[in-house]
Formats: C-alpha cells, sequence, structure tokens
C-alpha cells in the first residue's frame, strides 16, 4: 500500500472519528437531562454513590472510546508524516503506540517504512509492539529488512523482536531481506542469530532466494560456515519441485553462484522430482559457463531425466551449438533417446539448426534413428516447415538419411 494511499485513508478516518465523538456527546447531554452527567457526580449525604443511568454511562464509554480512537487515527497521521513532536503529544495524551490502520498496519511500521529513526524510537520507548504484524502477518522486522535499512534495524532489535516470526509465505526477515537483495540486513540479521533453515511454504530457503536472484553480497554470509554454520546437508535441501538451490542458480543464468555453492559442497547432480539435474536446466537456459563449471565438478553429461531427455538433447533443441560442442567433447552420448525415442539430432533437425546438426553428425549422430511415430530425422526436418531448410536436408542426405 503506497504512502499517499494510506495517508488519504487515515485522514479521512479522523474527520469521521471527530464528528462521532461530537454526536455521542450531544446524546449523553440529552439523555442526561435533570442529572449532572457533565462533570463527576456529587455524594449525597449518606455518602452513598448515586446511580448512574446505564444509558448514559453506555454512550459515555463509547464517546471516550471514539475519542480514544480520533487520537489513534491522528497517532497515524503524525507518523505517516513524520511529525515526531505531534506525535510525542498525542502519545501523552493516551493514543495506542500500537495504533494501526484497517490493514493492521501499526504505527511502528509506518515509522520504519518511513525511515524514521525518531519516530521509532518515540514509538518503542511507548511500547509498542515490535511484534504486531499486519493482516500478511509482516512485522516491523520484516519492514526494515525489506527496505535494507541498516540504521533502523539495530533499534528494533533492543526491543528484542521475533527474529523468526513468518509472514502468510512463510517468509521471515531473513528471508526477505535475501529476497530483496538486502546484503546488510542479511548480514545484520545472521549477527543476532536469524535461523538460516527456515523455509517458506514451497519449501524454499535463504539459499534458494539468494541463488535465483544471483546475490552473491547476500550468498557470503549465507555460506559462511563461521556464521551459518551450513554443511553439505543444508545445501541439498530442495523445494517442492526437488530444486536445491544450485538448481536455482542454473535455471536464472547465475555462473558466479554456481561457483559459490559448488565450492562450498553442493550435490553437483542432484535431482528434481521430475530427474532434472543442474546441468540439464544450464543446458536449457543456455548459461555456458553452468555448464562449464558443472562438468568441471564432475556432473555426469549421460543422466537422464523421467523421460529420458538429457543435457545434449536440451542443448540441441536449443540451437545451442556451442553447448551442443562442450557437452560432445565432455562424453556426450550422441545418440541418446528420449522416452519418445527422439534424439539430439532429430530435434535440431526438426528446428532447422544446421550448426548443431553437423557438429552432431561429425560426433556420430545415426541419421536413421527413428522416433517411437517412426519419424528419422529427415522427415522431421521436412515436415517442420511449408519451407523445409534445403541446407538441413542436404546435409542430412549427405550423411545417408532416408
Amino acid at each position: 500500500m503506497s504512502r499517499s494511499f494510506r495517508q488519504s485513508c487515515v485522514t479521512a478516518l479522523v474527520l469521521a472519528l471527530g464528528a462521532g465523538v461530537c454526536a455521542f456527546a450531544l446524546r449523553a447531554e440529552d439523555s442526561g437531562k435533570g442529572q449532572e452527567t457533565a462533570s463527576r457526580p456529587s455524594l449525597p449525604k449518606s455518602k452513598e454513590k448515586a446511580a448512574v443511568d446505564p444509558k448514559v454511562a453506555a454512550e459515555r464509554a463509547a464517546a471516550w472510546a471514539a475519542q480514544r480512537e480520533k487520537l489513534n487515527a491522528e497517532l497515524l497521521v503524525a507518523v505517516e508524516n513524520d511529525d515526531v513532536a505531534r506525535a510525542k503529544a498525542l502519545l501523552a495524551k493516551k493514543a495506542d503506540p500500537n495504533a494501526s490502520d484497517k490493514h493492521k498496519v501499526s504505527a511502528l511500521m509506518i515509522a520504519v517504512e518511513g525511515g524514521n529513526a525518531g519516530m521509532v524510537k518515540l514509538l518503542l520507548a511507548a511500547k509498542a509492539d515490535v511484534n504486531a504484524g499486519d493482516e500478511s502477518g509482516t512485522t516491523a522486522l520484516m519492514t526494515a529488512a525489506e527496505f535494507g535499512d541498516a540504521d533502523l534495524m539495530p533499534l528494533l532489535f533492543e526491543a528484542k523482536p521475533n527474529l523468526n516470526a513468518i509472514d502468510v509465505n512463510g517468509w521471515t526477515a531473513l528471508t526477505i531481506a535475501t529476497l530483496e537483495g538486502k546484503p546488510e540486513a542479511v548480514k545484520l540479521l545472521l549477527a543476532r542469530g536469524a535461523d538460516v533453515r527456515v523455509r517458506d511454504r514451497e519449501g524454499h530457503s535463504a539459499w534458494m532466494f539468494a541463488a535465483a536472484e544471483g546475490d552473491k553480497d547476500a550468498m557470503g554470509p549465507l555460506l559462511d560456515p563461521a556464521i551459518t554454520h551450513v554443511t553439505k546437508k543444508d545445501l541439498e535441501l530442495a523445494d517442492r519441485r526437488g530444486w536445491t538451490a544450485l538448481h536455482h542458480a542454473c535455471a536464472q543464468e547465475h555462473p558466479g553462484i554456481v561457483q559459490m555453492l559448488l565450492e562450498a559442497g553442493s550435490d553437483v547432480n542432484a535431482r528434481d522430482t521430475s530427474g532434472w539435474t543442474p546441468l540439464m536446466l544450464s543446458a536449457q537456459s543456455h548459461c555456458y559457463g553452468c555448464v562449464v563449471m558443472l562438468t568441471n565438478h564432475g556432473a555426469k553429461v549421460n543422466l537422464a531425466s523421467a523421460s529420458g531427455t538429457t543435457p545434449l538433447i536440451l542443448a540441441a533443441a536449443q540451437g545451442d551449438a556451442q553447448q551442443v560442442e562442450l557437452l560432445l567433447k565432455r562424453g556426450a552420448d550422441p545418440n541418446a533417446t528420449t522416452l519418445e525415442k527422439n534424439t539430439a539430432l532429430i530435434e535440431a533437425a526438426a528446428r532447422g539448426y544446421v550448426e548443431v546438426a553437423q557438429k552432431l553428425l561429425a560426433a556420430g549422430a545415426d541419421p536413421n534413428v527413428r522416433t517411437a511415430r517412426g519419424e528419422t530425422a529427415l522427415v522431421r526436418a521436412t515436415r517442420s516447415s511449408a519451407n523445409p531448410d534445403p541446407q538441413m536436408l542436404l546435409l542430412l542426405k549427405q550423411a545417408g538419411a532416408r
């Protein structure tokens, strides 16, 4: 929610509440005729308290409650406007330091979002609840982590917040700082003892978020054994798809992160729920640097997924001649087939990737392997479009394709 939208909502609330207080006061006056309702009732000579009309008492209580709500709304406006003096005066009048808007965004969260250290100090001194969350479970510390405010976070730490509180997504302040690319916030939270092993609803960890974002500055402290005591087992943790941090780094083409994870002991041949390895994701995403590092660290080039696809078949289907050449040099089988009996050559021929087909044929690819439907590379090349590539057709025929 934007600051301007929230401010307009709170201002409207102040005006509405102000009118409500007046109405309550008038009703109290009308119903209290013949009684002293405007001041404290005097005691009769018997020194027994005079009876108070229950209706008047209820209306008086409602008027006080409305007045309190008006003060709270004015406090939110003061915090939104960074008016520390006004906020201090309102707190002195008994405004609630835990006042919040209709979305349960507290005054403290608004102050943190605004980056006002003086306001944060004032509210915390007034006993604002540092762990109060909005309707999505976001706390003041999470807000500070989101904006990477390294100046405000120590102030919040003094109030002893729950470092590992989670929002509706299962995210902690550390998760959010990592996801938002705020390395200083990550370092501060880790130094305070934030749990790096907390995972969200999808099974994502802080390591996975840093890997997906390609954030070396955040990944550095997360992989520092002196800080997080990270182990190989930690790096083998997978999300609901079966992806490890290494899978995420490869899928998003972050070779620098891939190197960091491999050096930290990540399993280079980890498989997801579909049998895909980091090397397969690298081949699919055209991350040549990732392929180089993975194969240098022992990635098995001929591992196949549940559907039988291999890194070479994926690279060929992407038309990536450079990756195809590298994988062939590292021992990839040019005649490996999927469950549908597709080969790397058939995939290249169907898409018109002549250079890829040349490299595969030079490496011994069989041009006459048939798919489960009985189609060869030549047949697929012929049916690939209304105007098949004549260069591809000639290449395949010269190789003996039928």
